[in-house]
């Protein structure tokens, strides 16, 4: 089997960390893997050697970007029959109608030039390259196409337009849709139908083995996200630091890996803390040094109180190593975080409700066999990536 995956910037950058256990898969599978990213950057990870890897779409759309003007001319067709058939809210999700139908004229010509017609075409997000590949397949004999969906791709209502442009044209051209959730598989289903295309299809992470570090009596919480509104990052800096304030007879450290526009806020937030209390925001690492943390440290619980989320894949990389989770009930994590692995905390919990939590937890401790064995059963990505597979070779023949 050809599988053309397309990326929105894997291998390059630090971004789509998970997209990589996939990738080691369906090497090990002897499938002919070509990616193909929507942008690159200077920074690339290695891939296995049996990979290929092919830049002449980000190259092509990088030179539209650098012509003068921005070519809405060309791309005024496919807006004007957007803009009959959705309803828009504002400017933004006109801006965002252009990007769409523009990016999908470029990325149409490309397929146009380079695809030979017996690949099968794998999007990793339900999005402008979808869409893009979409178009090109309109006017052509039938060719597969499926696409994963996760969360902002899926939910229209978490965008700031409560919009996706050509979702329903998208739909139509589509082989099938993966969603990382049953709660996505449902909304896409709910509002769009199809749902003989659209399947669950959770992503998994590979087994490390579970925490080697000891139980030192520090308290040890652990965050992992991008530091942007959606992530509320500020709401676990300020409930950890009460927290503490509560609880002075505690030892307790802080660790945040990622990094994001609104760093700098939190650092002035945690300036100033309890004496108990000991902040380190790390920033970006690589998804092995995190790993290596996990499995040399005792980490008491794992937060996440995103106001959005499909499924992610930083608990599911916590549980494997018994660390149980505090997160709120959004997209798919009740799918994840249960009474045995964690506690699920409402949509916009208040500070009180966190740190009640935080006690519940830590004073639970079957609540880290239960995060491993909820892992075990669920997300064991070896496991999910064969099934996905051979899902992706029925819908091929």
């Amino acid at each position: 089997m050809k599988i053309y995956l397309f990326t929105f910037s894997y291998p390059f950058g630090d971004g789509e960390q998970f997209v990589h256990n996939e990738v080691n898969f369906f090497a090990a599978q002897g499938v002919r893997l070509t990616i193909i990213p929507f942008k690159t950057t200077s920074k690339i990870r290695k891939l296995p050697k049996q990979v290929c890897l092919d830049l002449s779409m980000s190259e092509a759309l990088l030179v539209s970007s650098e012509s003068k003007g921005y070519p809405l001319f060309f791309s005024l067709k496919s807006i004007i029959k957007s803009l009959i058939q959705n309803p828009l809210n504002g400017i933004s999700a006109l801006r965002d109608n252009i990007g769409f139908a523009h990016h999908g004229r470029i990325i149409r010509d490309w397929a146009k030039r380079n695809l030979k017609g017996d690949e099968v075409l794998y999007t990793y997000w339900f999005e402008r390259i979808t869409f893009g590949l979409a178009t090109y397949l309109d006017s052509r004999n039938a060719q597969v196409l499926i696409t994963r969906a996760h969360a902002y791709d899926i939910y229209e209502d978490q965008r700031k337009h409560s919009y996706i442009p050509f979702r329903a044209f998208t739909l139509r051209k589509l082989s099938a849709v993966f969603c990382v959730s049953s709660q996505g598989q449902r909304y896409i289903v709910e509002k769009y139908g199809f749902e003989k295309k659209v399947f669950k299809s959770f992503l998994g992470t590979t087994d490390h083995g579970v925490s080697k570090g000891i139980n030192d009596g520090v308290l040890r919480l652990v965050s992992c996200s991008r530091i942007v509104p959606l992530k509320r990052v500020h709401l676990i800096a300020e409930s950890i630091k009460q927290f503490s304030h509560d609880h002075p007879n505690l030892t307790l450290e802080w660790y945040h890996f990622g990094d994001g526009k609104l760093r700098k806020n939190i650092e002035s937030m945690v300036d100033r803390v309890p004496k108990n209390l000991k902040v380190y925001l790390k920033g970006i690492v690589s998804n092995d040094w995190l790993l290596n943390f996990y499995h040399d440290h005792y980490v008491s619980l794992f937060v996440n109180l995103s106001s959005s989320e499909g499924l992610p894949v930083s608990i599911m990389e916590a549980m494997s190593f018994g660390i149980p989770v505090v997160a709120t009930e959004v997209g798919g994590v009740a799918e994840i975080v249960d009474s045995e692995s964690g506690i699920l905390l409402s949509v916009n919990p208040a500070i009180e409700e966190i740190k009640r939590s935080f006690t519940f937890i830590l004073a639970e401790k079957k609540l880290r066999a239960g995060a491993r064995s909820k892992w075990n059963k669920e997300f064991v990505d070896t496991r999910n990536y064969a099934s996905f597979y051979q899902k992706v070779k029925e819908i091929s023949q």
